[in-house]
């Protein structure tokens, strides 16, 4: 697993990307946590290099990847 990243979100404080199982962590400032199954490399890249990680969120991840609450 990757090292924890903090994330400058009003929405997000961090996550981790775990290559081997495709799976992006992501730790929400309210301190949920959800795990996100079956992401790409490419697709974490994006997220990380996005100017908004709230709005690249909620447009290319939420919904769109099966979850799992942690």
């Amino acid at each position: 697993m990757s090292e924890i990243a903090h994330i400058n979100s009003s929405h997000i404080a961090s996550s981790s990307y775990d290559p081997a199982e495709k799976t992006l962590t992501i730790t929400f400032r309210d301190g949920r946590s959800y795990a996100y199954h079956g992401m790409s490399a490419s697709e974490h890249q994006a997220f990380m290099q996005a100017p908004s990680a709230g709005q690249h969120f909620r447009r290319h991840i939420r919904g769109k990847y099966p979850h799992t609450k942690i």
